[in-house]
């Protein structure tokens, strides 16, 4: 093993130093925590790139000078939209459970989780509710909608679908196969979902994108459990043609090994992309044993994927990038990390991030060490970015002890994600291991197995970096989930909006209540607990510095209280009370369930400290209400009964 790695480490250095003269003397050593098969392999690997001929790339990991903090962040609304005991949200690919109701009559956002009440999932359904940006509500009653006659359905993706109804795919398994569903509601935050076709008799983990009357759905096989199927509906689901998969481009690639795909649709109507993971391994179902697969960009050149695909690779694992470092997704003992995921701006350019964990040569050139970057990539540019902070994800004791005690797949900058707004506007966002008191090692927590702490793991943030431009320049990450001690994982974003001058972010999270995977393939890690699926709705402002409290305006939203009518139920008339930290300029309105303003109560400047208004609904029919408070450019809603 030692003399395999001598020879390694020499050929790398002998193909990227030589022309400075400069050469590393002494013994070779290996730094990072990881087993034999781990190191043979990287062995294996990097002997056959240098084999086959080693160029250096284009590719930097930054080409781009960091965007100074110029951003704060600011909760408008958070919520609960339910809790399961699934703790294992996604396999490979976290994407759209969350969709943005673009245009829709009540500011609205589609989500969907796995709902599960015990540890079996035959209890578990594919979940949707619709909250409402204008009133401050779900309009379900928790867990929202679910089929309840198909116990055992899961893996819920969700797209904005005709009329802003809420369209979602899952799979449900039967005694003859996993069948793809996709439901459509009745209509804009309805939740009845009459609509239910079989896209698929035997497929599973299905990908969803929707434009109008047009929805694709991407299936995996679920036999040998790989990408290969797409379906095109032109009439809002009712129909659904299977068309042609991308044929594989990169030369020794055999198979597909990202499993759960989703599809995009390009903006303009026509046709739609996929990124797609190519690897060298033939076995069907299997783990990968070599990482000289690619990662792929496939664009169709129409709808039905007859007349060719446009492929661009984005990049190939084999490759060694300036700074003396590559990734490989295919991770520790062969297991396939292929966190990724992708979305097109309105110009049609495809923007994709990646889960990049890989090795590095340090600079005295005796040791290689692990790194767990979050990439970003884009096809206009076709730069790779590394958009972690790399005082973390570079730093060689923290990365052996992501290696050492990762839940679950969340290895790394894990399940990256990434929404844009028109004008160039990025957020990229991961899950990031959280750093202790001494900001030198990861914050540890231990789950309970059996009642007892057993599972040592370590607590984790979202973080995220933002780009004005599309993607030329980029923030340094700051949080946008980050209580200390808490296990905060699988970050969805829905597309963003920009209002006023500053971008709003819609964001979907879980909390694991109970640190480690209830929910594996191998072992249990710790026994289940009830995680909230969190949403918040968050405002990028980058006028001002970084940091709660910077922005002068935050401190309506610190001291902004809306509270809850009494008596509710009510007849006819009811107390309102409000607090003010500040004065403001302030509107009080009521609005019924269509969305239709029915009195307006306040409209005036105020001055701080607690108001209190009379609410008298005589004139009014029995029903739910809701009261809306604004203050400058901040709102709350609650919901109230009247009762006649």
């Amino acid at each position: 093993m030692m003399r395999n790695f001598i020879i390694l480490l020499a050929s790398i250095l002998l193909a990227t130093v030589l022309a400075s003269g400069a050469f590393a003397k002494g013994k070779k050593k290996i730094s990072h925590a990881v087993g034999p098969e781990d190191l043979d392999r990287h062995d294996a690997q990097v002997t056959a790139m240098l084999e086959a001929g080693f160029q250096p790339l284009k590719h930097h990991p930054n080409p781009y000078p960091a965007l100074s903090p110029s951003n704060v962040v600011r909760e408008v609304h958070v919520d609960t939209l339910g809790h399961t005991t699934y703790d294992f949200s996604y396999n490979n690919i976290a994407d759209n459970q969350i969709a943005l109701s673009s245009g829709g009559a009540f500011n609205g956002v589609h989500m969907t989780y796995m709902y599960r009440t015990t540890d079996a999932n035959t209890s578990r359904f594919a979940a949707y509710n619709y909250y409402s940006k204008e009133f401050g509500v779900f309009f379900g009653v928790l867990p929202g909608f679910y089929p309840a006659d198909q116990a055992g359905s899961g893996w819920p993706r969700v797209a904005n679908g005709p009329g802003n109804s809420g369209v979602y795919s899952y799979h449900y398994s039967t005694a003859t196969g996993l069948q793809t569903h996709f439901r459509k509601d009745d209509g804009e935050g309805n939740l009845t979902f009459t609509t239910d076709v079989v896209v698929d008799g035997d497929g599973l983990w299905p990908g969803i994108d929707a434009q109008g009357d047009l929805s694709i759905v991407v299936a995996t096989d679920n036999v040998t459990r790989l990408p290969g199927r797409i379906y095109v509906s032109t009439d809002g689901g009712s129909n659904w043609t299977l068309t042609n998969w991308p044929p594989l481009t990169v030369p020794g690639s055999q198979q597909m090994a990202n499993a759960e795909t989703s599809p995009m649709i390009h903006p303009d109507g026509t046709r739609y992309g996929l990124v797609n993971l190519e690897d060298s391994d033939n076995t069907v179902g299997g783990a990968s044993t070599a990482a000289d697969g690619a990662l792929v960009l496939n664009e169709s050149s129409d709808l039905t994927s007859t007349t060719g695909w446009n492929t661009t690779v984005i990049y190939k694992f084999k490759d060694v990038l300036p700074g003396d470092f590559f990734y490989d997704p295919f991770g520790l003992g062969g297991s396939l990390f292929s966190h990724l995921q992708s979305v097109y701006d309105e110009n049609g350019n495809a923007h994709v991030i990646f889960n990049g964990p890989g090795v590095q040569l340090s600079a005295s050139g005796d040791t290689l060490n692990r790194i767990h970057d979050a990439v970003y990539w884009n096809s206009a540019d076709q730069q790779l970015i590394a958009l972690s902070d790399p005082a973390i994800s570079r730093n060689p004791a923290i990365c052996d002890s992501i290696d050492a005690r990762f839940p679950g797949t969340n290895w790394g900058m894990s399940f990256p994600h990434i929404a844009m707004a028109p004008g160039g506007h990025i957020l990229a966002c991961w899950e990031q291991p959280e750093l202790d008191g001494s900001g030198t090692g990861l914050n540890y927590v231990y789950g309970l197995l059996g009642g007892a702490p057993t599972f040592r793991t370590y607590s984790q943030d979202i973080y995220a970096a933002y780009s004005p431009d599309y993607g030329q320049t980029w923030s340094v990450p700051f949080a946008l989930a980050g209580e200390p001690g808490v296990v905060e994982q699988f970050p969805q974003l829905g597309e963003m909006e920009v209002v006023n001058d500053s971008v709003r972010v819609n964001l979907l999270y879980q909390i694991d209540t109970n640190p480690g995977r209830n929910v594996t393939t191998g072992t249990v890690e710790s026994d289940f607990s009830w995680c909230p699926m969190v949403y918040k709705e968050l405002v990028i402002d980058p006028q001002y510095p970084l940091g709660i409290g910077d922005d002068p305006r935050a401190g309506i939203a610190a001291g902004f209280e809306l509270k809850q009518n009494y008596p509710n139920p009510f007849n006819p008339s009811t107390t309102i009370e409000y607090d003010l930290k500040q004065a403001a300029k302030v509107t009080l309105e009521v609005y019924n369930l269509l969305g239709e303003k029915m009195l307006t109560l306040v409209n005036g400047k105020q001055n701080a400290g607690s108001h209190r208004v009379e609410f008298d609904a005589a004139n009014l029919a029995s029903g739910i209400y809701f009261y809306k408070l604004s203050a400058d450019n901040v709102s709350a809603t609650k919901k109230m009964m009247l009762m006649k």
